[in-house]
């Protein structure tokens, strides 16, 4: 704030009051110093008078005297007490905040010693230490929403009663309660295991290792579960809608994080996850909560930073501590970020690399595409923008032909070197370099091969990360209608590698690890598309290749191929069973991950339980009347969806998957393995499928 402080006005007042020796409660608007705000807008900065009245009481004035405007903030530490016993600030019991004021600086009423109670009659922000180190503060009174900054009641050790509105809504740091009366006494009492302010949580002080937010939790406070060493899985509830600044961090066993499909997190602070296990695991160069991103993960020395198109929200400080170090100080690698045409909101320094030794914050430069609405929004934010070349358009004459596609070629066999705005026209699939598929891709919407133009990729998905978010939202809008659906099921065995004279047996090892023993398989999927809704695409660990297209309805069609998963051997311990199945259930949960092994262990005729029952080991293998183990081998598991573009309805959804079996052992007495046979005598493979269509929403 730029201080316009009438220090004039202020002796002469101050003469005033001494000669009327007033004692009424203090509120008369002219007896306040006052200060201009960067925006124009006025702040209390401190008052004029030397004496407030018997009462203590001590209004905030509404409007500034000279031209009748509304004042809306106090300054900082404009009443702070400086231990000065003669200081007309020792006199005060009682402070009054009327609904103009919207926000109190930095220690602003810091220290008075004989504060008792506190009103704020609207909405309300305290910053840091704002009523700190009050020593007779007992009570606080909240009329409005509210939000407290760290420590705001530090060391106010009489705090015992703090009131707020049912309908509230309430941001709240840990540090702004945690010293005061009322905190200790959530303590002190064994239950329950949240501390609760309204529908805040603003601490857990349990020590379970998993724990489900409860219903009535719409907010996780900043540092509510900060430095707990027990939380091994959280999950969120449906009406958690903000996460506050570093609510989990440092909760050094943390690994899992479940959101409910059915609700929606629009603010994530900063650091909220840092220094757990379930970030430091996260997979990819963005870690995210729902479409917020929250911390760029990537590689410091990647110079060009595309932010995904189906991110709506950049957190605080997302990208703070992307640098390197050298002798000299700081090297900024990172020289730009394209910021998509799909983000709505920036965080506070939110594209900030590092904070420099004088205090200011350093961002590299910013790109946004020429002609969409974002590059106003960052000018609102305050930040200095270039416009770049909308993607296919690389050569930058606002049209996509065939010159497009020859530049981007030249660029990919090293012919031409691109700056950030030609490199990032070129890039179409985001993965951070130019290849020829990108130059296929231009080539093919040069001469209209496909069913979306240049000027559909400035929102849709096309790298990995925005295919799986894409697929996510859409599976998750399935969930908030409760759509119903028509389910098909179908299989197919190929079994002509398969020793004849074994066929019959190989055949009812397989069918005997399906619901039922026909030759038909029949998968184990009770409610398949409810596990499919709470399956986390987020990680782009498994996948294989992912892309997305545009089909003649104008919906989108979006395909994920996984990774192989080679040598599961389903075996007495089921480890490696387990480990390979839980990658496949990490993009769909298709009957081929754990739903199979329990489908075979627990199979109507007893063979799968069985089989595991009389296990023995390698020396006595001869002896066994029972199967050794069967290897099994995922081949690409695939995911085809169909979904409205701007609803993301689904219309479809296809499940599949190849695998194929290597038997090693015995059975009915017969060796049956790779070993006594031919390569592939023991084998045979299978396609199962589960397709969703036809939903009602």
């Amino acid at each position: 704030m730029k201080s316009v402080s009438k220090k004039l006005l202020s002796v002469v007042l101050a003469v005033l009051m001494v000669v009327s020796c007033a004692a009424v409660a203090f509120a008369a608007d002219a007896d306040f110093d006052y200060s201009t705000n960067e925006d124009g807008s006025y702040a209390v900065a401190g008052l004029l008078v030397d004496d407030i009245g018997e009462d203590g009481v001590l209004t905030l004035p509404v409007q500034q005297p000279d031209d009748g405007e509304t004042y809306v903030s106090v300054d900082e530490e404009a009443f702070m007490y400086d231990g000065d016993t003669s200081s007309v600030l020792n006199q005060i019991v009682s402070v009054i905040v009327p609904a103009n004021i919207k926000n109190v600086g930095p220690s602003a009423f810091e220290g008075l010693p004989n504060l008792t109670s506190v009103t704020f009659k609207g909405d309300i922000v305290l910053e840091n230490r704002a009523f700190a180190n009050c020593p007779a503060l007992e009570s606080v009174t909240f009329e409005g929403d509210v939000t407290l900054n760290d420590e705001v009641f530090a060391d106010c050790a009489s705090l015992g009663n703090i009131s707020v509105n049912e309908d509230a809504k309430i941001l709240t740091s840990r540090s702004a309660l945690e010293t005061t009366k009322w905190f200790m006494t959530w303590v002190n009492d064994k239950q329950p295991d949240y501390i609760m302010l309204g529908t805040t949580l603003v601490a857990y002080k349990g020590t379970d290792t998993e724990k489900t937010i409860p219903l009535n939790v719409t907010v996780i406070g900043a540092g509510a579960f900060m430095g707990n060493g027990n939380i091994e899985k959280i999950v969120i509830s449906k009406y958690v809608n903000t996460i506050g600044k570093e609510a989990f961090k440092n909760c050094s066993a943390l690994k899992e994080v479940v959101y409910s499909d059915y609700g929606e997190i629009t603010t994530v602070g900063a650091a909220a996850f840092e220094n757990t296990p379930y970030f430091d695991d996260f997979e990819g160069e963005f870690f995210t909560v729902g479409t917020i991103l929250v911390k760029y993960k990537g590689d410091n020395a990647k110079a060009y930073v595309r932010i995904p198109n189906t991110i709506t929200e950049i957190a605080d400080d997302a990208f703070l501590g992307n640098y390197l170090i050298s002798e000299d100080g700081y090297t900024f690698v990172i020289s730009s970020i394209t910021v998509p045409a799909s983000v709505k909101k920036f965080g506070e320094n939110c594209f900030a690399l590092a904070q420099l030794d004088n205090g200011k914050y350093y961002s590299p430069r910013l790109y946004a595409y020429a002609g969409t609405a974002v590059i106003d929004e960052l000018k609102k934010a305050g930040y200095l923008v270039s416009v770049c070349k909308n993607p296919a358009d690389v050569n930058g004459d606002s049209k996509v032909d065939v010159n497009d596609a020859r530049l981007a070629l030249r660029i990919a066999v090293k012919l031409d070197l691109a700056d950030d705005s030609t490199f990032g026209a070129a890039d179409i699939n985001g993965d951070g370099k130019v290849t020829v598929d990108d130059a296929r891709t231009i080539l093919r919407l040069a001469v209209n091969l496909e069913n979306y133009t240049a000027k559909d990729l400035l929102l849709m998905p096309t790298t990995d990360f925005e295919i799986l978010q894409a697929y996510t939202k859409a599976v998750k809008t399935v969930a908030r209608y409760n759509a119903g659906y028509t389910k098909t099921v179908s299989s197919k065995v190929t079994d002509k590698n398969v020793n004849a004279q074994h066929k019959n047996r190989l055949l009812k090892l397989v069918n005997t690890g399906a619901v039922n023993t026909s030759a038909k398989f029949e998968p184990d999927t009770q409610a398949a598309i409810d596990n499919l809704t709470y399956c986390s695409l987020i990680s782009t660990k498994t996948v294989k290749n992912a892309y997305c297209s545009v089909d003649e309805n104008d919906n989108y069609v979006v395909t994920i191929v996984l990774k192989d998963v080679n040598d599961a051997k389903l075996t007495f311990d089921n480890d490696t069973y387990t480990e390979a199945a839980n990658e496949i259930n990490k993009v769909m949960p298709v009957v081929s991950g754990t739903d199979f092994y329990n489908a075979f262990y627990n199979s109507k005729d007893g063979f799968g339980k069985n089989w595991f029952q009389n296990w023995v080991p390698d020396n006595d293998k001869r002896t066994t009347p029972c199967v050794r183990y069967y290897s099994l081998d995922y081949t690409e598991p695939t995911v085809k969806a169909t979904f409205d573009r701007e609803t993301f309805k689904l219309s479809s959804v296809e499940l599949g998957v190849n695998y194929k079996f290597s038997i090693d052992g015995r059975m009915d007495g017969i060796d049956i393995s790779g070993k006594f046979f031919k390569v592939g005598d023991a084998t045979f493979t299978r396609h199962d499928t589960i397709a969703y269509s036809d939903f009602t929403f």
